[in-house]
């Protein structure tokens, strides 16, 4: 034998269903399978003829087993009816290889459950493929433990060399495989970033919508109040300008005698701009406009203030964090989404500050209390409760609870997966929860969730007071 070649007559050989499957191995197996699945077993020779069949009438021969292949391919699986009988037939494979068939003949009045005939066919046939699959292993080993006690020492350093080619060959394959897992998996990564990140956008653009109308409010107001003070201003100035035009009458007092019908003419003239311009009213309205006008800056300024509190910037790291005051200017952000029908209580305790990302904390708090608004579209009661819990283990506990649709158990378990939602396509994309849940966690937190569809929902989060 040529010592540059080796020969691997073991692997290259065809097996056949007999090689694998004796026919006591069948009996055994057909015995079992027989007492929770009552059918005929058949099993065949890739040419249809019959190998084994269970110790019964002869049902079919190879000649119908013929005529059923020639009307439907058996891949991956064939059924046909004879009467009241009913066949499915399975190839059984090796190394992708048809070797043989298994065929199952039962009785449809017996057994009507097709779905569940099938099933038990697929799970007789895996066995099958197992007892092979074990067969294989066990000839390989046998026949190569052979063939190596009569090899020579240069055959098996041959041998040694290839198999050390097919070592490294495979070594790279599964390099390369990890080096696209990876590839893959930060691209997964760097999509999901993505989405995350245009869910914030979307709920950044409610928000700027909703304090868009909450400034518009007092906006309008004070434009309002403008308009009218310019008016009352245009009759002041009118006014004015009448009193100015007394020093020209005054001048000519001075220079020539006093002309009594000059000074009636001039009083008379502003008398009647006094009238018309109703300046008690004036002067009382510009007072209350003015105050107005005040509140409606300071509206604006708490606005903007509550605004900025919420989006608080966490680039430079933790910062000292007061959770009431993040819960209030929440609160306030969405204060254009909660109606008359959703009543707010509050039941805060003076909390000691803890290291913080006060903007993430906002944005989890929002997204808990947005969801909460959102399923009370017929009204009721939104609780916040902030506690200071002071035990062995010291935190902060904050309880969100609403009188909403509640959430049923079958999704209870899945809420904080990302992309999980009820909503309707458009309205979400389901990463508010699963943000929550990732903001809370990287503040070395714990939230909980209890609810049952139709009495509401609450979630419980506890952020320990001591943080690195």
């Amino acid at each position: 034998m040529d010592e540059s070649q080796i020969q691997f007559d073991e692997f290259d050989k065809e097996y056949k269903i007999t090689d694998f499957l004796s026919t006591s191995i069948i009996n055994e197996i057909c015995h079992c399978f027989s007492t929770f699945f009552p059918a005929q077993f058949f099993f065949l020779y890739p040419d249809y003829s019959i190998y084994y069949q269970t110790n019964l009438p002869d049902l079919l021969s190879k000649d119908d087993f013929i005529s059923f292949e020639k009307s439907n391919n058996f891949k991956p699986m064939g059924i046909f009816q004879i009467k009241n009988t009913e066949i499915i037939i399975i190839p059984i494979q090796h190394e992708l290889e048809d070797i043989g068939y298994i065929a199952f003949c039962y009785d449809l009045p017996r057994l009507s459950d097709i779905d569940t005939i099938k099933n038990m066919a697929l799970f007789f046939q895996k066995t099958i493929n197992m007892i092979i699959v074990f067969r294989y292993k066990y000839l390989m080993t046998a026949n190569l433990h052979g063939q190596i006690v009569e090899d020579s020492y240069l055959e098996l350093k041959e041998k040694a060399n290839q198999l050390s080619i097919s070592e490294q060959k495979y070594r790279k394959l599964a390099e390369n495989l990890e080096k696209e897992v990876k590839k893959k998996t930060n691209l997964i990564k760097i999509t999901q970033a993505r989405l995350m990140q245009q869910e914030k956008l979307a709920a950044v653009g409610q928000l700027a919508a909703g304090i868009a109308h909450e400034i518009n409010n007092p906006l309008g107001f004070i434009k309002s109040n403008i308009e009218v003070l310019n008016e009352y201003l245009i009759n002041l100035i009118k006014l004015g300008k009448q009193i100015e035009s007394f020093k020209i009458v005054l001048k000519n007092s001075t220079e020539k005698k006093f002309n009594n019908d000059i000074f009636l003419d001039w009083f008379n003239k502003t008398q009647s701009i006094i009238d018309n311009i109703d300046l008690n009213y004036i002067l009382d309205d510009t007072d209350a406009i003015v105050s107005e006008i005040r509140q409606g800056l300071k509206r604006i300024a708490q606005i903007v203030s509550n605004l900025k509190l919420f989006s608080s910037i966490d680039m430079s790291g933790k910062t000292k964090t007061d959770i009431n005051q993040c819960l209030e200017s929440t609160l306030a952000v969405l204060d254009n989404m909660i109606t008359n029908k959703i009543k707010v209580v509050k039941n805060f305790e003076q909390l000691p500050e803890i290291n913080a990302f006060p903007g993430k904390l906002n944005q989890a708090f929002l997204n808990l209390m947005k969801n909460a608004i959102q399923t009370m579209n017929t009204g009721g009661i939104l609780s916040l409760k902030t506690r200071w819990i002071k035990n062995e283990n010291p935190c902060i506990c904050i309880i969100f609870s609403d009188t909403g649709e509640g959430i049923s158990q079958k999704h209870l378990k899945k809420i904080f997966e990302p992309f999980f939602t009820t909503k309707k396509v458009g309205e979400g994309m389901g990463l508010g929860l699963s943000t929550t849940y990732e903001i809370i966690k990287e503040h070395d937190g714990d939230i909980q969730v209890q609810s049952k569809s139709g009495y509401g929902t609450i979630f419980t989060i506890k952020i320990p007071i001591k943080q690195n």
